[in-house]
C-alpha cells in the first residue's frame, strides 16, 4: 500500500517536473521568437496573398439597418489574451460599454492583440496543446502554485511582445502588421478609406502600447483621425503621439505595472524633452486620468464589478462611464486634467 502511494506521489512529481520543463521552454522559445511572427510577415514567409480567412473580430452589438457609422471602436485586450474570448470581467466591461454608446458608434473585438498574424496562442502553434492548458489553468481559481506558474507564462509571452512594438528595431515591423490586422477588420467591418469617420483604440494594459504603436499606420493607410485610450496602459513613449487626434491615459493610483512604463522606458523620462512622448505632453495632447484606488488587474482592477469606490460607484461602472464620456466626446472630455512633470496622475475633477 505504501509502496503504491509513494509510485503515484512520484508520478505526480514527475508531472509537475515536465510540465514546468515545457512552461520553461514555451518562455524560452517566446522570447527568442519575438521578433520572428512579424519579421516572417515582413518577409513573406506565410504567403504573399491576401488571407481572407483571417477573422476580422466582431462587433459588441450590431449595428441597426440604415444607420451611418459616426465611430469606429477597436478593443486591444491585456496580456493575459490567449485567444479571441475574453475573461469574464473584460467581457462585461465591453459589453456595459456597448450600452453606454449609441447606435451609430460600433465597437469591434476579438482581434489577437499580441500576432501581427492576428493568430491566437490556443491554435495552428507548435505550441499551441501547452497555450490551452495555460489558458485554461489562468481561468481557473484553484490552481496551486505550478498552475499559477504555468498560467503565469502566457502574461510573460505577450509581455515580451509588448517590448517588441515599444522596441525601435522590431517595433515597426511588428506594428505595422498588427495595423494591417486592424486594417482588414474595419474594411470587413464597412469602414470607407477616406471617409474621415473617426477612430478610437482602446487598449487595457499591454494592449494600450500596441494601440499606441499600430495608430500612425492605421491614421496613413485610412486617412482617419484616431484617438488612443489607454486602461492602464504600459506605453514605451516611443511612439510619435503627435500624429494621434488625442491620448486619454486611465490609470489607477494603486496600479503598480502601469508606474513601470514611466520607469522602464527611457523616452518618458523628463530628461528626454525633445521625445514624442514630452512634446505631446508640452502640446497638451495627453490626458492623465486617476482611477482613484484602483488597481491594474483582478480583484481591484478597472474591471472589477465588486469593489467600490468612495462615491458608490462600482470600479467597473466608473471604467466604463469615463470610456464612454471620452468617446462619445461629452464636456467631460474636453477638461485634461492637470498633468505633473514627472508623469503623475492627478485626479480628475
Amino acid at each position: 500500500m505504501l509502496s503504491q502511494a509513494y509510485q503515484i506521489l512520484i508520478h505526480s512529481w514527475q508531472l509537475l517536473l515536465n510540465l514546468l520543463a515545457i512552461a520553461g521552454i514555451a518562455i524560452l522559445f517566446a522570447a527568442l521568437l519575438s521578433p520572428v511572427e512579424a519579421l516572417g510577415w515582413w518577409a513573406g514567409w506565410y504567403g504573399d496573398s491576401v488571407k481572407t480567412n483571417i477573422d476580422p473580430g466582431t462587433l459588441a452589438k450590431p449595428l441597426p439597418p440604415q444607420t451611418q457609422v459616426a465611430r469606429y471602436v477597436i478593443y486591444l485586450d491585456g496580456i493575459g489574451q490567449a485567444e479571441s474570448e475574453y475573461f469574464p470581467t473584460v467581457a462585461q466591461f465591453i459589453s456595459h460599454l456597448a450600452t453606454h454608446l449609441p447606435d451609430n458608434i460600433l465597437i469591434i473585438k476579438g482581434l489577437i492583440t499580441y500576432s501581427p498574424m492576428n493568430r491566437p496562442l490556443t491554435k495552428g502553434r507548435v505550441l499551441s496543446f501547452f497555450w490551452r492548458l495555460a489558458d485554461r489553468l489562468q481561468s481557473s481559481k484553484s490552481t496551486g502554485i505550478f498552475g499559477a506558474l504555468i498560467a503565469a507564462t502566457i502574461n510573460i509571452r505577450n509581455t515580451l511582445i509588448v517590448t517588441v512594438s515599444a522596441d525601435q528595431r522590431y517595433g515597426p515591423i511588428y506594428n505595422q502588421g498588427t495595423a494591417q490586422v486592424m486594417y482588414n477588420s474595419l474594411i470587413a467591418h464597412g469602414y470607407q478609406s477616406g471617409s474621415g469617420v473617426p477612430i478610437t483604440l482602446l487598449g487595457y494594459s499591454g494592449g494600450g502600447q500596441i494601440a499606441m504603436g499600430t495608430a500612425p499606420y492605421l491614421k496613413q493607410a485610412l486617412a482617419a483621425p484616431i484617438e488612443v485610450i489607454s486602461i492602464s496602459g504600459v506605453l514605451s513613449g516611443n511612439i510619435n503621439i503627435l500624429e494621434l487626434e488625442h491620448l486619454y491615459h486611465l490609470v489607477g493610483e494603486k496600479d503598480l505595472v502601469e508606474k513601470e512604463g514611466a520607469i522602464f522606458f527611457p523616452r518618458r523620462w523628463r530628461l528626454f524633452f525633445l521625445s514624442y512622448w514630452n512634446k505631446a505632453k508640452q502640446q497638451g495632447k495627453i490626458s492623465f486620468i486617476s482611477l482613484g484606488a484602483v488597481g491594474h488587474n483582478g480583484a481591484g482592477g478597472p474591471f472589477d464589478p465588486n469593489q467600490f469606490l468612495r462615491d458608490g460607484r462600482t470600479h467597473l461602472q466608473q471604467t466604463v462611464e469615463l470610456v464612454a464620456d471620452i468617446i462619445r466626446g461629452l464636456p467631460t472630455r474636453k477638461k485634461n486634467t492637470a498633468v505633473k512633470k514627472n508623469d503623475s496622475i492627478s485626479k480628475k475633477r
